[in-house]
């Protein structure tokens, strides 16, 4: 949970401002009082029954100010502000995200991979695990890019300029596939707005998947949806037809073609106008993904 809050010019001693998460027993948080001091950043991280507490003053530096274990079994089902105060507290931004990493899929064990910042910098540097997996922990949600190095340390591949997001996933692949809605490329962009209508449940959406390559054809490129919400996603090739998995039988060298989402929003959704899934790419037969 990461906030960005208006501070007071003038503090007094009874004047506090709680950010928290808690579970039916206990409560967690940061307190902003005269004592403390006060942050105009604040972010808590709950993962893997830990919980980390962070301040910054401008969201790229953060301090962190304590942790603590969760007790066996218990479970974090809240969140929420207090203010102790006469002063107006304003809220300017608040977010949710899954995890504070960005998870790279399907390398070789201990292959590398480097993370920079738009001004060359090197921030961070993981290797891939037996299960063709690596974690980079992102300290602030950053425009950047990755740097890909095989086992011998060879440079293997440069990524574009990354909008990094905690929580992204990515999956390395020899596809050179992109994804357009309306016009915009949204291949890396994990911000894509739906057009939605206010009173449909239901709607339905078109991408299209453009084959970049200027001389490898695809086949049997297979087709389906991932979601952590309870929503029902899937996919037609003619906009009639929906099915969880659809399968594309060839997409020809700088080729497109048109992929129809229809999303029916479970009652638990709450927020309808971000796309709260992944599109998987891979060849029918294989479980490298994209």
């Amino acid at each position: 949970m990461e906030i960005h809050k208006s501070i007071w010019n003038d503090i007094d001693i009874t004047d506090e401002f709680i950010c928290y998460i808690a579970s039916d027993n206990n409560l967690y948080g940061i307190k902003d009082d005269i004592t403390n001091g006060q942050s105009e950043f604040i972010k808590i991280i709950c993962n893997d029954n830990y919980i980390q507490t962070y301040i910054s003053q401008d969201k790229k530096i953060w301090d962190n100010i304590g942790g603590i274990q969760l007790k066996e079994n218990e479970l974090i089902n809240k969140q929420g502000f207090q203010k102790n105060s006469n002063k107006q507290a304003t809220i300017k931004d608040y977010k949710i995200y899954t995890n504070p990493y960005v998870t790279i899929q399907n390398l070789s064990q201990n292959y590398k991979v480097e993370l920079y910042d738009i001004n060359n910098t090197l921030m961070k540097s993981r290797l891939f695990e037996e299960n063709m997996q690596c974690q980079i922990f992102l300290d602030y949600c950053m425009n950047g890019y990755l740097k890909f190095y095989d086992d011998n340390n060879n440079l293997i591949y440069t990524s574009d300029t990354l909008s990094l997001q905690y929580g992204d996933i990515y999956t390395f692949t020899n596809y050179e596939l992109e994804l357009y809605y309306m016009n915009n490329n949204i291949t890396s962009d994990i911000k894509t707005t739906l057009n939605q209508d206010q009173n449909l449940n239901i709607q339905i959406e078109q991408v299209i998947l453009k084959n970049i390559s200027n001389i490898d054809n695809y086949n049997n490129l297979q087709i389906s949806i991932k979601t952590k919400f309870d929503d029902i996603v899937q996919l037609s090739l003619d906009g009639e037809n929906f099915n969880d998995t659809i399968i594309i039988d060839t997409l020809n060298n700088q080729s497109e073609i048109s992929i129809y989402i229809r999303i029916s929003k479970s009652a638990t959704n709450n927020n309808f106008n971000y796309r709260n899934f992944q599109l998987f790419i891979n060849k029918v037969g294989e479980t490298s993904n994209e």
